[in-house]
Parts: structure tokens; C-alpha cells; sequence
């Protein structure tokens, strides 16, 4: 897992947030309002800010649901190859 400092956990703009997850100020936005990024912890006025750390947990858990996800489809993938394999071995 990740280890995060929270004595050092900046606040970040969009922008900050963008260029954490090295990506466009669009793209973050489209992510935000899809739930994939967390909203953000703090709002001053009509600027969203991000704590550091709230970014990263978020990252992690993408990449471990993505890892599920590859996991699933190749297991899914060997047991249709197997089976595949054990169709043409049929005399």
C-alpha cells in the first residue's frame, strides 16, 4: 500500500490535482464528475481543493480494481483457450 505523510499533506488545485495524476485540467474534471477522482475536501468560494493524500488513496484503488478486472479476464481468457485446445485434440 501506499504510504502517505500526513504531517505533508498539501492542498491541491485543479490544476495541482491535474498535474499530480498526470493528466489534463479537462480530463481531471471529466474524472471528478465521473467518480473516479473523490470531490474535493475543501471549497473555497468556487475553487475545489484536493489534500494530497485524498488524490493518491484514490489512485491506488483505480489500479487494484483494474488489476481485478485484468485478473478476471485472463482467467477468463485460459479457460476458453483450454477449452478451445481440448476441442481440437477430439478425434
Amino acid at each position: 500500500m501506499l504510504n502517505i505523510d500526513l504531517q505533508n499533506d498539501p492542498l491541491l488545485n485543479t490544476r495541482g490535482g491535474a498535474a499530480l495524476e498526470g493528466i489534463s485540467i479537462p480530463t481531471f474534471k471529466r474524472r471528478v464528475k465521473a467518480g473516479d477522482i473523490p470531490p474535493p475536501d475543501i471549497v473555497y468560494g468556487q475553487r475545489p481543493y484536493w489534500k494530497r493524500s485524498t488524490i493518491l488513496i484514490a489512485r491506488e484503488k483505480r489500479i487494484a480494481r483494474c488489476a481485478a478486472a485484468n485478473e478476471a479476464l485472463r482467467a477468463t481468457q485460459l479457460a476458453n483457450a483450454a477449452r478451445a485446445r481440448a476441442g481440437r485434440n477430439r478425434v
